[in-house]
């Protein structure tokens, strides 16, 4: 069976959290022209206390990761659609997970060098803000359409699959249970939900046990062990009916994104490797390390396979390097092609309206696969609808929950 996927998004998911207030800001680690490199999520609070210290490195505005966004969601898209060439087209999901792992951390890190803390109530009220009313209203769509076309007998599946999303656990009633829906792609939320409420917690852990050691340590084990389980769980669940299922969808299956995104934000923030890669070495590398990651990314759109155990064993730990080392190539100083490819405002635009395009999408992809359309006429005709939906949705709720935000502008996770 294929696994659906969807998007940050989050990482949307988009991939967008707040920070916390503290007691001694500590020196800046970062510097100034790194800082205005980074990205990070639209609603992080920068308002400092009038009697403390600038934090140590500021997220600023990037539009490249923005486009970042849209390389993501058109590839998800294209998989759902079951478009020819595409079919590892579900690397998209492994780019939101990289992306909102760096932009996450980033910003928690921006409160940790200036505040010695992270306000975790703040933080998880402001994820549910942000992130839940598009979604509530996508749910609340979902179950009026179910119910005016299939009658009241729809409406208890209908309510236990809009609890199993709002609730963010879908992915683990997909290992469950195989139940195919038109909320089916909520499962990525969810794990990006998961990796929201129990990375702060960890990150703060590290920091008050070894501050820089400490982030250093838990990056590295997180990487490598979660780099590792992939093809143990492989060899584990290779006798069960529908492995995929668990190796697909399972929260410390996908962890590797997150940690390998959290482990670039980790090393860009600090001393030594913001001075790496504010240096002439880097500059000249990044155009090759951004076409690198790109070239390898789609690679894997088109070459792995759903039905391949390489593909969850290692394949994906594959794309999401390749997804680091994109991100990697478009943060580094100084402008170059494919940097002002992905801030192309087309690409930006698309990369702003990723999370609610991801939102509607697979509903209606997944209605027009059931009609006898040719795919010249499907796949067109799934992106038209999809787009204004998407539109539509980010005019009436998106927006005006990124216009009340403390940090608008800055892009989001």
């Amino acid at each position: 069976m294929r696994a659906r996927v969807a998007c940050t998004q989050a990482a949307a998911k988009e991939t967008t959290l707040c920070g916390a207030r503290g007691d001694a800001p500590l020196p800046a680690a970062t510097p100034p022209a790194y800082a205005a490199r980074m990205g990070a999520p639209a609603d992080a609070d920068t308002r400092a206390p009038a009697t403390r210290a600038p934090p140590a490195f500021a997220l600023r505005y990037t539009p490249a990761l923005d486009g970042v966004r849209a390389l993501a969601i058109v590839l998800v898209a294209l998989y759902n659609a079951e478009t020819p060439g595409f079919w590892g087209g579900f690397v998209g999901v492994r780019l939101f997970f990289v992306l909102s792992g760096f932009l996450i951390t980033s910003l928690l890190l921006e409160r940790l060098l200036a505040e010695d803390t992270i306000r975790f109530g703040a933080f998880y009220v402001r994820r549910f803000e942000r992130l839940f009313p598009p979604l509530l209203l996508t749910l609340s769509g979902f179950l009026a359409l179910n119910v005016a076309l299939g009658g009241l007998a729809q409406l208890e599946p209908s309510v236990y699959e809009v609890i199993f999303s709002a609730s963010y656990i879908s992915n683990w009633t997909l290992i469950a249970f195989d139940s195919p829906s038109a909320l089916g792609h909520t499962w990525s939320l969810a794990v990006e939900e998961q990796f929201y409420f129990l990375w702060p917690l960890l990150l703060w852990g590290a920091w008050r046990l070894g501050r820089w050691r400490g982030l250093a340590a838990l990056a590295v084990v997180g990487i490598l062990a979660s780099a590792a389980w992939r093809p143990l769980a492989v060899a584990m669940h290779r006798a069960q009916p529908q492995p995929q299922h668990y190796l697909y969808y399972a929260t410390e299956t996908c962890a590797f994104g997150f940690l390998i995104g959290a482990g670039l934000a980790i090393a860009a923030a600090s001393r030594r490797g913001a001075a790496l890669l504010q240096g002439e070495a880097a500059r000249r590398a990044a155009p090759w390390a951004a076409a690198l990651g790109l070239f390898a990314l789609l690679l894997a759109a088109h070459k792995l396979s759903s039905q391949a155990p390489w593909t969850y064993g290692v394949g994906l730990t594959l794309a999401e390097l390749a997804g680091t080392l994109l991100i990697a190539g478009l943060l580094a100083p100084g402008a170059h092609p494919l940097e002002r490819l992905f801030a192309w405002p087309p690409a930006v635009w698309l990369g702003r309206l990723s999370y609610s395009l991801y939102l509607v999408h697979w509903p209606i992809v997944r209605a027009l696969l059931g009609t006898d359309l040719p795919a010249w006429q499907r796949i067109p005709l799934s992106a038209a609808l999809s787009l204004a939906a998407a539109w539509l949705l980010y005019a009436l709720v998106e927006r005006r929950l990124l216009a009340r935000s403390p940090r608008r502008g800055v892009s989001r996770s």
